[in-house]
Order: C-alpha cells, then structure tokens, then sequence
C-alpha cells in the first residue's frame, strides 16, 4: 500500500490498542479505535468490488475455527464503504 501510495484507514477493535499496538504502526494509514462496548472478534476488508469478512476468537490469532466469507459484488462493497463511513464519522 505504501508503494502504491494508496490511501487506507482502518478501524481497529480496541483490543488490538491494548494487546497489539505495535501492529497499529505496522498497518499504518489513518486509523481509529472501536469503544470496547463494541468489540467483536469480526474483521471486513473492503478493496475494489471485494467483501471479506473474518471471524477469530483471539485478537490475531485466526486460529483452525475461524471463519472467512470473501463476496465479489460491486453494490455489496459499496453499501459496506458507506456503512463503514458511517462508523468513521461517528467515532470522531
């Protein structure tokens, strides 16, 4: 991403502040934090027409019981980036 110059943001569940800061840098980009009354072990990735979402019981740890569902739908993904925005101006 940072050769391409592509510019991201990330919300991160706030678990990864308090048990994984060091991947904040590592990921770089704008990011903000979810109030730990939102936490859930979901992630969802949106790039291009993709939709992944993944589920895994410990904070960087996808483990053998996780869960990945990958959609390819150019309305899908776009419904997700506006609810995603949603989120991203509510968190200030």
């Amino acid at each position: 991403m940072k050769k391409k110059k592509v510019k991201y943001r990330t919300i991160f569940d706030h678990r990864v502040k308090e048990q994984m800061p060091d991947v904040i840098k590592k990921v770089g980009g704008e990011f903000k934090i979810m109030p730990k009354k939102y936490s859930t072990p979901g992630v969802c990735d949106i790039f291009g027409d993709y939709v992944v979402t993944f589920n895994s019981v410990d904070v960087g740890n996808f483990g053998e019981d996780g869960t990945i569902f990958v959609m390819k739908n150019k309305e899908l993904a776009e419904n997700y980036r506006i609810w995603f925005q949603f989120i991203w101006d509510h968190l200030g």
